[in-house]
C-alpha cells in the first residue's frame, strides 16, 4: 500500500490498527507499507520523533487476480463418432498469484472423455462434468487445459466453461462463457411398423440426442404439431413410442433442438 503525505523521511514506525507494517520511504512524500491480505478493517498510523499521524478511513487490502478465459473446439464441427478436442486458456493479469482455483466444463450430453490435459494441475471426469485445478497460476502467465472428447450423440448443444478463483476478480463476467457445440451426422431418420399382433411404434436412432418427436394430424397446419411427451422404450440404439389410436392418420417428425424440422412421415 502507498501512503503519501510529507515529512515522512523520518517516520520510524507504521501500523495497520494495532499490527506493525513493514515498509520503505520511498521519498519525503512517499512510503510503500505491506500489510495483510484478506485480513480485517483498520486504519493507518505513521509513526515519526514529533508524534503520530493516523488515517481519518479504515482499510482491507483484498488480494485480486484479473483473470480472462477462453475456449475453442478443433475441428469447429465435430462428427458424430469422431474424437475432437476442447482447449481452454486462462490467463492471468495478476497483481496476485492464483492459487487453488478450479476450471469446471460441463459438456454435452453423450460425451466420452478419453484424455485430459492441463499445463498447471489435474483433470477429474465425472460423466459429462470435468474438473480441473489450478494449483499455481502467476501474473503474466496463461494455463492451457485440453480435452479429447469422442461423442456419442450428435445435434447442436452447448458446453459451459466456468473459472472460480478464491481472489477477487475485477472482472467477474471473463470468468464463465458458452460455447456452441454443433455434432455433424446423418439425418435421423423414422420408422414407422406394426410387428404382427402389435400396436404401431415410431422409431429412431437414440444417437439424435434432444431431437423431440412431434405428431399432427394435418401436417400443412404449423400450429397442429405438438410434442409427444412419451413414454419412450426401446434398446441401446433406438427410442421407440407406442401408438394407441392405430386406425387415426397421423404424422410424425423430429425437431433437432433448435427447432429445425428433419422428417415428416406417416403410418
Amino acid at each position: 500500500m502507498v501512503i503519501q503525505g510529507r515529512g515522512l523521511l523520518e517516520v520510524s514506525e507504521v501500523r495497520f490498527g494495532p499490527l506493525p507494517a513493514e515498509f520503505k520511504i520511498r521519498s519525503s512524500s512517499e512510503i510503500l507499507a505491506h500489510v495483510p491480505l484478506n485480513g480485517f478493517e483498520a486504519p493507518l498510523s505513521v509513526i515519526n520523533p514529533v508524534g503520530s499521524s493516523r488515517s481519518h478511513s479504515s482499510f482491507i487490502v483484498i488480494a485480486s487476480a484479473d483473470l480472462s478465459l477462453s475456449a475453442e473446439l478443433s475441428p469447429a464441427t465435430p462428427s458424430w463418432q469422431t474424437s475432437y478436442r476442447l482447449r481452454s486458456d486462462i490467463s492471468s493479469r495478476g497483481p496476485s498469484t492464483l492459487r487453488n482455483g478450479r476450471l469446471t466444463f460441463q459438456l454435452p450430453p453423450g460425451s466420452l472423455v478419453h484424455k485430459t490435459s492441463n499445463s498447471h494441475g489435474a483433470c477429474e471426469v465425472v460423466q459429462n462434468t470435468v474438473t480441473c485445478s489450478l494449483v499455481s497460476l502467476p501474473a503474466g502467465e496463461t494455463a492451457t487445459l485440453e480435452l479429447d472428447i469422442h461423442p456419442t450423440y450428435y445435434g447442436r448443444f452447448q458446453a459451459t466453461v466456468r473459472l472460480e478463483s478464491p481472489l477477487f476478480d475485477p472482472t467477474p463476467e471473463a470468468d464463465q462463457l458458452t460455447l456452441p457445440v454443433t455434432i455433424s451426422g446423418p439425418p435421423p431418420a423414422i420408422r414407422i411398423d406394426r410387428p404382427s399382433g402389435e400396436p404401431f411404434t415410431v422409431s429412431w436412432p437414440k444417437a439424435a440426442a434432444d431431437f423431440v418427436l412431434q405428431t399432427t394430424t394435418n401436417p400443412t397446419a404449423p400450429e397442429t404439431w405438438a410434442n409427444v411427451e412419451g413414454p419412450f422404450d426401446g434398446d441401446q440404439e433406438t427410442n421407440r413410442f407406442r401408438i394407441t389410436s392405430p386406425h387415426v392418420l397421423r404424422f410424425f417428425r423430429l425437431l433437432d433442438p433448435l427447432g429445425d424440422p428433419f422428417e415428416v412421415s406417416a403410418p
